[in-house]
């Protein structure tokens, strides 16, 4: 009797042997339940080589009744929305992150198939994409292609990573929604949450307040001796 296997995080390219109970022993990044025993955790979670997956199809039918536009809030549509990632991870390792335990390293899809996708589904009718991706890194190529598709899209990103030139290019290229951390608005907050910041708090100030091509969340954490607490303010 095949062994029953918990796969964790990504099982996109698991191989099929794994999924279908066949393996003697579970590929790396699974929990097996062996008998009755306690749960044996194997491995690391799972980390898709992202250059290898190739880009989704959905049903013509799945996108038509796909209504919801993810954190949009420049207008209504009635036309459908849809969601995608350019990249999985994040090259950074701010404290109060839970992606060192789950998407830890920073993997991006080639551009021609990021656009093989998006393509599919401009045809399809999709109107707004949410990028799904845990941080939206400054990617020229990619909003110069976003720029020459009528379609509009949201991200989450930080906004130090962001020149005055690329902001208005992301902007250009359609994005209408924008989740930024920032964290801490003092230098010392940032800095006990590594946030290894490229900017003052008065230059943050000036970006999230200067550009208004596209509505923006900004996050915050008040610190406190026993307790952190969120703040958001848009």
């Amino acid at each position: 009797m095949p062994r029953p296997y918990a796969l964790r995080d990504e099982i996109a390219d698991h191989r099929c042997d794994t999924l279908a109970g066949k393996a003697r022993e579970p590929a790396d990044g699974t929990i097996a339940w062996i008998g009755k025993g306690a749960p044996r955790v194997q491995g690391v979670p799972h980390a898709s080589r992202m250059d290898r997956l190739p880009a989704l199809q959905w049903e013509d039918s799945f996108v038509r009744n796909h209504q919801h536009h993810h954190h949009r809030f420049d207008s209504q549509s009635s036309e459908p929305g849809a969601e995608m990632e350019c990249s999985r991870g994040c090259p950074y390792h701010c404290t109060f992150c839970a992606k060192d335990n789950f998407r830890d390293s920073y993997r991006k899809r080639p551009p021609a198939v990021i656009l093989q996708e998006l393509d599919g589904l401009l045809r399809q009718g999709v109107e707004y994409i949410y990028f799904i991706d845990e941080i939206y890194l400054p990617d020229r190529y990619l909003l110069e292609q976003f720029v020459e598709r009528s379609f509009r899209f949201g991200i989450q990103t930080r906004i130090d990573l962001w020149n005055e030139r690329m902001l208005k290019l992301l902007g250009q290229a359609g994005c209408v929604s924008v989740e930024a951390g920032v964290e801490s608005i003092t230098p010392e907050g940032r800095q006990s949450l590594d946030k290894n910041c490229r900017m003052s708090t008065e230059d943050l100030t000036l970006d999230l307040l200067a550009y208004h091509a596209f509505p923006l969340l900004a996050s915050a954490f008040a610190a406190h001796r026993r307790r952190m607490r969120t703040r958001r303010s848009g």
